[in-house]
C-alpha cells in the first residue's frame, strides 16, 4: 500500500501526562494499537531493543503494535508528555525516536488533539484522526530528509580529529539533532555508537603505526591522544584482539 493511502482507522486514548518524578513503565507493551509520545518537557531514560535512550523537551517517540519497552524519568526534572494509541490500515516507516523541528507545532496541533478527545464533541473521532493524520505526515516528512550525507560529514570529522577527545553532545550538536537521535542514526549507519566507532578509527591507526615500526607503545599512544598507557593497552587489545606490546611489526 503507498504511503499516500495511510489511514489512521481508530485511536483508543489520548492523554496529557504531568511531571511525576516517580514515573515509570517495566516491560510495557501493547499488541492492538501503536503508541505516539511527544516529550513536552522533561528528560526520561528508555530502554527499547537493547538500546537506552535519553529523551527530553521535543522527542518523538513510536512504538508499534507489540514492541516491549521500559522506562523511567528523572527525578530532578521529571517529563511532561501526551501519548495517543491508534491504529493504522498499514505500516509506516517511523523510527522508534525522532525529534521535533518545530516544537510549538507539534504542541499546538497536540493540544487541539487533547481537547477534541477530552471534550468529546460531534464528530469529534473525525477531528482526532484528521489531526493524528497530520502529527504522522509531519513526521514522515521530517524523517525522509536525507540523513545519510549528515553522518558521513561526522565520520570524517572524527577522522580528522582522531588525536581529540570527541563528545556526543559535540557531535550530536554539529548533526542539528538531538543527543538520542543523533546515537540512532549514527547506530543505524554503522552498527556501532559514536564513541565505539571514534575508539576503532583510533585503534586501527595504532596498529598501523605499531606495524610500521616507526614508533613504540607509548609514542603511538600518545601520537593519537592517549595519556594513560595501561587504558590505551586495555582498548586496543579489547578492539583489535591482542596486546600493542605483543604486536610484531610487518618490516
Amino acid at each position: 500500500m503507498e504511503i499516500d493511502n495511510l489511514t489512521v482507522t481508530e485511536i483508543d486514548f489520548v492523554i496529557s501526562r504531568i511531571k511525576n518524578k516517580n514515573w515509570k513503565i517495566d516491560g510495557l507493551t501493547n499488541k492492538k494499537f501503536n503508541i505516539l509520545a511527544f516529550a513536552v518537557d522533561g528528560n526520561a531514560f528508555y530502554k527499547v531493543n537493547g538500546d537506552e535512550l535519553e529523551i527530553e523537551r521535543g522527542d518523538i517517540l513510536f512504538f508499534r503494535k507489540g514492541q516491549v519497552h521500559s522506562a523511567t524519568t528523572v527525578e530532578d526534572n521529571p517529563w511532561s508528555y501526551y501519548s495517543i494509541a491508534f491504529d493504522l490500515n498499514c505500516d509506516v516507516a517511523i523510527p522508534v525516536l525522532s525529534r521535533a523541528k518545530s516544537f510549538y507545532r507539534y504542541e499546538k496541533l497536540l493540544q487541539r488533539l487533547y481537547y477534541e478527545w477530552t471534550a468529546k464533541n460531534n464528530s469529534y473521532k473525525i477531528m482526532c484522526r484528521s489531526i493524528m493524520m497530520e502529527l504522522l505526515c509531519m513526521i514522515i516528512r521530517e524523517n525522509s530528509l536525507p540523513r545519510a550525507g549528515v553522518i558521513e560529514e561526522i565520520k570524517n570529522y572524527m577522522i580528522e580529529n582522531y588525536d581529540k577527545s570527541l563528545t556526543v553532545e559535540e557531535l550530536a550538536h554539529m548533526a542539528g539533532v538531538s543527543k538520542s537521535h543523533f546515537y540512532m542514526l549514527f547506530k543505524e549507519s554503522t552498527g556501532m555508537s559514536a564513541i565505539q566507532y571514534h575508539n576503532q578509527i583510533k585503534m586501527n591507526m595504532a596498529r598501523d603505526i605499531l606495524q610500521s615500526g616507526d614508533s613504540n607503545v607509548t609514542q603511538t599512544a600518545q601520537s593519537l591522544g592517549y595519556d594513560d598507557i595501561y587504558y590505551f593497552s586495555r582498548l586496543f587489545k579489547k578492539i583489535i584482539g591482542i596486546s600493542p606490546s605483543k604486536f610484531k611489526p610487518s618490516l
